[in-house]
């Protein structure tokens, strides 16, 4: 009979200890999912604010060459569930779904449509990597002279 009560305290001392473990383990992994997070967070709000400093800039420099409209932002293959290889084969220019682009590019695509920006989605090939991907474009004409820019 000890060796029996001794068999179960060493099995219940291995479960709680085995517990622990795995608590502690969660506790690991839930602090550096959440340290990633803020990581992305970070990366996220230093790419949002590049853009919208750099839409002035780029204002005048599509209107000075003439252009009405002009890119702003690259979408990362992150930034959007749309997967630009299924649009049609035409090259069209198309608002997007708001509730389709994620992160940076979802915040720059609100912030250019609460300034009257008209912002747009453009498809477009790149030849060094092979592959379709988005644009954030935005009207150009209205805001040249209006900005300072």
């Amino acid at each position: 009979m000890a060796t029996d009560n001794h068999f179960l305290d060493a099995i219940k001392r291995a479960t709680r200890e085995g517990q622990q473990v795995a608590r502690q383990a969660q506790q690991h992994h839930e602090a550096r999912a959440a340290s990633l997070q803020e990581q992305l967070n970070q990366e996220m709000q230093a790419r949002y604010e590049a853009v919208i400093a750099e839409i002035p800039r780029c204002i005048k420099s599509h209107f000075c060459q003439g252009r009405s409209y002009g890119r702003i932002m690259r979408l990362r293959f992150d930034e959007s569930s749309e997967d630009p290889r299924w649009q049609s084969e035409y090259w069209e220019a198309r608002r997007p779904d708001p509730n389709k682009l994620k992160h940076a590019a979802m915040r720059v695509f609100i912030y250019c449509h609460e300034h009257g920006l008209k912002p747009y989605l453009v498809r477009d090939y790149d030849y060094d990597i092979g592959c379709f991907f988005f644009y954030i474009g935005i009207n150009c004409c209205d805001h040249a002279a209006g900005t300072g820019a």
